[in-house]
């Protein structure tokens, strides 16, 4: 394989967006159908969450909503149908999850797997929601 050949294969950026989709948004199916897989203990503890905003009740409503967004949305990026929109919906949950899990100190000690995996999930889903399925999409946005 010569250079030229491997810099055609690795300047595509449908192909990023596409590896992007399918990691980021498998992940986040993977964890709304953990919340759901938990019963009603881990909605309801997930639906707490909420209280960041100030919202005491509810929780298990709350949780089954969080789940849902989670798994349709990461379903829906994965394929490329109503990614923008997707996107943006499962992002106002993340950033829920970021300000819940905020360390209080960005300093490298202070930042660990339950802060960052929501603030790394957060900036893929807002760049999804800015570049869009890409061209190997169900839906084209």
């Amino acid at each position: 394989m010569t250079l030229q050949k491997i810099q055609q294969f690795v300047t595509r950026p449908d192909l990023g967006l596409l590896f992007i989709r399918v990691f980021g948004g498998g992940l986040l199916f993977a964890h709304g159908i953990k919340i759901f897989m938990g019963g009603s203990s881990a909605m309801e503890g997930t639906g707490g969450a909420i209280a960041v905003y100030g919202i005491n009740f509810g929780f298990l409503f709350w949780g089954i909503l969080v789940a849902a967004i989670e798994s349709v949305a990461g379903l829906f990026i994965v394929l490329g149908l109503f990614t923008r929109i997707a996107a943006l919906v499962a992002s106002l949950v993340l950033l829920t999850a970021v300000i819940l899990k905020w360390p209080g100190s960005l300093a490298p000690g202070a930042i660990d797997q339950n802060f960052g995996y929501p603030l790394l999930m957060l900036g893929t889903l807002l760049c999804i929601m800015f570049e869009g399925a890409g061209k190997h999409a169900v839906k084209k946005d």
